[in-house]
């Protein structure tokens, strides 16, 4: 008997040191909640509490853990597991066995693992993958809603061009020709909305040419004032002249928007959100905004809101992306980080000025180019007509109506096709028979791309204005490279309708 007790106490003291050595904390517990025995991952953890009530040595409390599930086993005979956070933050999974101890009583083996590392990747992983999806359905929102604007653009031609043209009926003093003024305005102003959708719906070009600021700062305020809450005041002030320089204004748009987007997130009850454009010298002699840039002159792009503000752990993240202080239906986190990355790209530099309850003032500094750099797209006085034969596709009838009346009105004889096919089988007999063909991007069986691929195949001078009310698929570049003369967005007034004629049919004559 004597060796047989001897070989028990041997094997329990070899089964203990094996359990000592796990890397998880384990620990044997009676039925009062005092502790056994502890090995050294527990040890490590809380210290040698053997002998003490384990939630008064581990948590320093003076009765059992709300909720605790660790004696469970002890009523029900069978082994229990469940989850727990402890209150210094780690969250550990727990696994009980109950057993009978030496003297019959019964005892607890806990098992404590843990697993806070794997939820935090667990969660960052839910969060990523719900960013994802928010990034994957904004996309799609774009594609939709480029779409729409392109099918509106598709009426607001039939529109603006039959305004344009009982205009041309009617004199000055009759009272119906106000009348059609004012559809002219509202028709425009569609446009313009629709041109605002359209840049926020597709990925921005990357050409730059020298532009002023400030027609681009009112051409997005008006796409504000329809977009964000009217509990929002939205103000404008100019205060400069000097505002060239070197940018992409679809991107300079979505600095604007995106911050402007930020502001009314943080004035929910509304607020005042103003847009400012001044120029500034930076030179050595006071602080430059950001070490990225250079001394010089710099036009400056300033939204300031009235909003709940910013502490300092917050402004010096704001710019990271998938940083958001708001709830995940509430944005991607993505907003003030695609800012920074197109002003960094301007060999711009951008500045946050904020405090708790004290609104926020974003600065954009943008290099000045000299005055004598020439903005693209400069206007022309006048309403240049012509003479020659066009050639004008388009499947929607009542635009092809309204164009070729619109042509005709300024000289051209017109001939149109509601189909490619039929285009390309008319050009086909008689390649020198037309001057310029217009043709429609998006259209049934055959893009305008397409189409004029086979029109240069069979007459490689013929000059080509592709017309879309949607950019997605088709910029100015790939437009170019197919060989295409000007690619302009729809809808079209006459006037830029008779300038992108003539002016293709000007380089055809130099060339």
């Amino acid at each position: 008997m004597f060796k047989v007790g001897k070989k028990i106490r041997v094997e329990r003291e070899r089964f203990l040191g094996v359990l000592d050595i796990m890397p998880v904390m384990l620990s044997i517990l009676r039925s009062d909640y005092h502790i056994e025995w502890v090995n050294r991952a527990y040890c490590e953890a809380f210290g040698d509490n053997q002998g003490h009530l384990c939630f008064a040595s581990q948590f320093g409390r003076d009765k059992p853990c709300e909720g605790c599930q660790a004696l469970i086993p002890a009523s029900a005979g069978q082994p229990h597991h469940w989850e727990t956070t402890f209150p210094n933050g780690r969250t550990f999974e727990i696994y009980t066995f109950p057993f009978a101890g030496k003297d019959g009583l019964p005892m607890i083996l806990e098992m404590n693992i843990d697993i806070t590392e794997q939820r935090r990747a667990e969660k960052e992983r839910s969060r990523l993958e719900e960013q994802l999806l928010q990034a994957q359905k904004m996309e799609a929102m774009g594609v939709i809603a480029g779409g729409i604007a392109h099918d509106f653009n598709n009426l607001l031609v039939a529109i603006i061009g039959n305004a344009e043209l009982a205009a041309d009926k009617l004199h000055e003093d009759q009272p119906a020709y106000y009348n059609i003024k004012q559809i002219m305005k509202a028709t425009l102003r569609a446009r313009e909305l629709t041109r605002g959708i359209l840049t926020f719906s597709r990925q921005s070009g990357k050409e730059r040419n020298p532009i002023p600021l400030s027609p681009v700062m009112k051409e997005t305020l008006e796409f504000l004032r329809v977009s964000l809450p009217g509990t929002i005041e939205i103000r404008l002030q100019i205060e400069t002249t000097e505002d060239m320089v070197v940018a992409n204004p679809a991107q300079i748009q979505q600095v604007l928007v995106n911050l402007a987007t930020n502001a009314s997130q943080a004035m929910p009850d509304g607020g005042l959100l103003e847009l400012s454009l001044f120029d500034v010298c930076l030179d050595t002699k006071r602080a430059l905004p950001s070490p990225d840039i250079r001394p010089g002159d710099y036009v400056v792009i300033c939204v300031t809101d009235t909003g709940c503000g910013m502490d300092e752990s917050t402004r010096s993240r704001i710019f990271e992306p998938f940083f958001t202080t708001k709830d995940t239906s509430a944005g991607t986190g993505l907003g003030l980080s695609v800012v920074h990355r197109i002003v960094k790209s301007h060999e711009g530099a951008i500045s946050v000025e904020s405090e708790p309850g004290c609104g926020s003032a974003f600065k954009v500094f943008l290099p000045k180019v000299k005055t004598d750099a020439k903005a693209t797209g400069e206007p022309k006085s006048g309403l240049p007509g012509g003479t020659g034969t066009l050639l004008f596709v388009h499947d929607q009838e009542a635009i092809r109506q309204t164009i070729q009346s619109m042509l005709m009105k300024l000289g051209y004889t017109v001939a149109t096709c509601p189909h490619p096919s039929e285009a390309l089988d008319l050009f086909s007999k008689n390649p020198h028979a037309f001057d310029i063909v217009i043709t429609d991007q998006t259209m049934p069986g055959m893009t305008g791309i397409e189409l004029a691929k086979h029109l240069l195949a069979i007459r490689r001078d013929v000059p080509i204005i592709l017309t879309t009310g949607f950019t997605h698929f088709i910029d100015e570049k790939s437009a170019k490279e197919a060989g295409i003369s000007t690619l302009v967005m729809k809808p079209l007034t006459k006037e830029e309708l008779s300038r992108a004629i003539k002016d293709v049919l000007e380089k055809k004559t130099k060339a």
